[in-house]
């Protein structure tokens, strides 16, 4: 395998499965970084962590991070990166305390989330830029009217 050039920002990898044969947050064997721009991103593992970099095991994340720096010879590989629970929601946005929020890197030509919402110079880390939205409702007794008025997320 080869990652020369490989760019890897602002993504979230979860593993739920606890076996060393399946369950991996990362698995590279290569040995040719060269190029490669690894930063922002959020790993979690319900259970054991597995990372695999050049053919080698490592049973954290901190282990990972010190083999991928010194295979490619780069003290910036995952810079911005962390091992935690991003906390999402059964639709897959952010809660309002997950580390994912506002901890992204910018990335050129990307100007909206996945469902449309605009990314500001502070992008967080996954397919949604912020947390989802949650409304708070409120019925008049005596004009029958709701409000209805959002309490959490960014408008589009």
């Amino acid at each position: 395998g080869n990652v020369a050039g490989l760019k890897f920002r602002n993504n979230i990898v979860v593993s739920e499965v606890d076996s060393p044969q399946y369950s991996y947050q990362l698995y590279c064997v290569t040995m040719n970084w060269t190029g490669a721009d690894i930063s922002h991103n959020v790993y979690y593992s319900s259970g054991t962590e597995y990372w695999v970099v050049g053919g080698a095991w490592h049973a954290s994340y901190a282990a990972y991070l010190a083999a991928v720096r010194a295979a490619a010879g780069d003290a910036t590989l995952e810079t911005g990166s962390q091992f935690a629970d991003p906390l999402l929601t059964a639709t897959y946005h952010p809660r309002s305390n997950s580390p994912c929020l506002g901890t992204g890197a910018v990335l050129a030509g990307v100007t909206t989330d996945y469902g449309g919402n605009g990314r500001d110079d502070t992008p967080s880390i996954g397919p949604y830029e912020n947390a989802e939205a949650s409304f708070r409702s409120e019925l008049d007794p005596f004009t029958g009217t709701t409000t209805l008025e959002r309490t959490r997320g960014r408008r589009s």
